[in-house]
């Protein structure tokens, strides 16, 4: 037996008194009626002359079935959880009348139908058969009439969900039964159901789980045993943590959620119907009633075919009885043939009448200081033991080291706080260097839009393989990801490439050859294969433009200028006479190696900075294959940081499976920079490339 709050006001001896109140009144009328009627033969000439005014009155007030709106009194809400229950035999345990302990409202609950508005609407039957009578009845007419005049005014009506998982358990779901639904699927349905039983949108749920671990690790989403907790936080509910499992410690966290709830609609926030999914009735009472009084309506949903709606602003409650939760939710939410919200045309004569509404649900995001951690350990355990890995699924997985985002700035940065010795690969520049490169990013970052970058890819040493999207988009996606990376767009591409001098472009599937010529490229065969020769065709392309650009002499049919930046893809750039002389001309190079390391050449110097950057296979086949976004727009979610389960296509990370663009890039491919007495002067070119576009 619960042990009743003596600090809380006592509205059942309220209702008691008003309604003892109304007996006195009543009582007092059927007297008058009696000497009226009895008049003629009784000497009444006194009695009337007396109370003749206030029989009128009286008469007046009950001669029309109406009902006067007493007022609601502020209950306080409870500062804590719930009172903890006390076990009283038999033998010490006060008498309580019949009927002491009920709260005020009907007594007898009406029959639940579809959703809890037609419900209440069949409740209050102009015939006075539904259920709900009197003073009841017109207050629920007046409440569903507030109801739908606020819908009608394009104001959403929201729900929050408090759920008690422990008490209201859903069945266990596996997405290799082909039986049943998936956890997924049943949780979307639930919460579907949820929003049809109020006739209100889900904008957010929110439940306990009894855990000692901060964080749900991988293995838990991927080992194939149902976890409705897993399943909430990836549909977007907040899931609080609470460690030890104690009684009352549920109720104490949602009563805490209850007063935040309720302090922002005190404070202008949106209004939302409170539902808690729980068959404890005692635990949640004085909360109820407190956030009742407050002008807040509360629905309290049990199992064992009982449900309760509390309208807000009113002192009583509405009873409900309500399909049994476990046959339900056994038979039809979770089945895959007996869909709840299926279609019309697939309900057949034998399924039985609809049985259920359907609702919207639009979780919207929380900021991840409200999921409460309620965990309590013993002094003898270490709490960082128990702070478990971060998982992909909830988006609180980081891929360590360089991030797919990098910037040139960021690379400066990390040059900077090398620990090494300066001057050297593995320590930091030394100070003429530092000032040059400072210079030249600031250069860069003042150019004009015009400004443009050429990439300049050693096919032998970085490679690609088919993977994620079609090869067109990938190679555009790799030109976009250097883009990012050095802050300024990609107008010239060209690509060396070991080939034999009878092979077709485009004979084979997998020919990325083609797919750059396709794209745009300048394609550079080289025949027969030797060990630089790859580099020597490309490097001679930096010499001349480095040339053109000293002399003055450039022409071009697409753009009307040198590049400002040349990017050098290769495993290993063993002459650099060609990175120096675009430094003289005033062209920022850069070597980038396949295995993340690489070199940077500021104009107008004669400086060689090696630099740490994301290796290419990693970037390209792991990630950039695979991201749904460009990395570098501002606040996405990235391949090496994915979004959480629930924000997945949303507004927060949106999809983008063509953010390559590959026929808006818009490649230069013409060499008449480069005359015909440039070429020949490098004779390791003209020996080793047979240049075709």
């Amino acid at each position: 037996m619960a042990v009743r709050d003596k600090s809380a006001p006592d509205t059942l001896a309220h209702s008691r008194t008003c309604g003892m109140r109304d007996s006195r009144w009543a009582l007092l009328l059927l007297v008058a009626a009696s000497w009226l009627r009895l008049g003629p033969f009784l000497d009444a000439s006194s009695f009337i002359a007396g109370h003749g005014t206030r029989v009128a009155r009286l008469h007046r007030r009950f001669s029309v079935r109406r009902c006067l709106a007493r007022e609601t009194m502020i209950i306080p809400r409870p500062e804590k959880g719930p009172r903890p229950l006390v076990k009283i035999d038999g033998g010490s345990r006060p008498h309580v009348p019949i009927g002491a302990k009920r709260r005020p409202g009907p007594i007898r609950p009406i029959l639940f139908h579809r959703s809890m508005m037609e419900t209440l609407d069949q409740g209050v039957d102009l015939n006075g058969r539904g259920g709900l009578r009197g003073r009841y009845n017109a207050k629920i007419v007046e409440h569903l009439a507030e109801r739908r005049a606020l819908v009608a005014t394009g104001v959403r009506e929201n729900i929050t969900v408090l759920w008690d998982v422990e008490r209201f358990r859903l069945p266990d779901a596996y997405s290799a039964d082909k039986n049943y639904v998936g956890p997924l699927e049943l949780m979307d349905r639930t919460m579907r159901w949820i929003a049809g039983v109020m006739d209100a949108t889900v904008t957010r749920v929110e439940a306990v789980e009894y855990t000692r671990y901060l964080q749900s690790s991988e293995l838990t989403y991927r080992n194939g045993e149902f976890n409705i907790y897993n399943t909430l936080r990836q549909k977007g509910a907040v899931v609080h943590r609470v460690w030890p499992p104690m009684s009352f410690e549920t109720e104490g966290v949602f009563f805490e959620r209850f007063r935040h709830h309720l302090d922002l609609m005190a404070n202008g926030g949106p209004k939302a119907i409170m539902c808690v999914l729980s068959d404890r009735i005692s635990g949640y009472q004085s909360m109820f009633e407190a956030a009742q009084s407050e002008g807040v309506t509360v629905v309290r949903v049990g199992t064992q075919l009982e449900a309760a709606y509390y309208p807000g602003g009113h002192d009583f409650s509405v009873p409900m009885l309500f399909p049994k939760w476990r046959h339900f939710a056994m038979r039809e939410l979770r089945s895959k043939d007996l869909d709840p919200f299926r279609p019309d045309e697939e309900w057949l004569p034998e399924h039985s009448p609809r049985k259920w509404n359907e609702g919207p649900v639009n979780l919207e995001p929380w900021a991840p200081d409200e999921e409460l951690d309620r965990r309590v350990f013993h002094s003898f355990l270490n709490r960082s033991d128990f702070d478990g890995a971060t998982s992909r699924f909830l988006g609180t997985w980081v891929r360590r080291g360089i991030r797919l985002n990098d910037t040139l700035q960021a690379c400066f940065e990390r040059t900077l706080n090398r620990k090494g010795k300066p001057g050297t690969v593995k320590g930091p520049p030394k100070s003429n260097e530092t000032q040059a490169f400072k210079r030249d990013l600031a250069e860069l970052a003042e150019l004009d839009t015009q400004e443009y970058a050429a990439l300049f890819w050693n096919y032998e040493s970085h490679r690609l393989m088919p993977a994620g999207p079609p090869m067109k988009e990938l190679l555009a996606r790799v030109v976009r990801w250097y883009e990012g990376f050095v802050g300024m767009q990609i107008r010239r591409v060209e690509v060396a490439k070991n080939t034999e001098p009878w092979d077709v472009p485009g004979a084979s599937a997998h020919d990325w050859i083609y797919q750059h010529q396709k794209l745009g490229s300048v394609i550079h065969r080289i025949w027969p294969p030797s060990t630089e020769g790859t580099n020597r065709a490309l490097t001679a392309t930096v010499a001349a433009m480095a040339r053109a650009k000293l002399l003055k002499r450039w022409s071009s049919s697409v753009v009307d200028r040198p590049p400002r930046v040349v990017i050098v893809l290769t495993e290993d750039l063993c002459f650099d006479a060609a990175m120096e002389d675009a430094q003289d001309a005033g062209i920022t190079a850069m070597w980038l190696g396949a295995d993340g390391k690489g070199a940077f050449y500021p104009a107008n110097s004669r400086h060689r900075i090696p630099i740490d950057i994301l290796e290419f296979d990693q970037a390209v086949l792991k990630e950039l294959a695979f991201s749904n976004c460009n990395p570098y727009t501002p606040g996405v979610y990235t391949a090496d940081h994915p979004a959480p389960a629930h924000l997945r296509g949303t507004e927060v990370s949106p999809v983008d499976k063509e953010w390559g663009r590959p026929d808006e890039l818009q490649l230069d491919g013409s060499r008449s920079f480069m005359s015909a007495g440039n070429v020949q002067d490098d004779e390791l070119a003209k020996k080793d490339s047979t240049i075709a576009s």
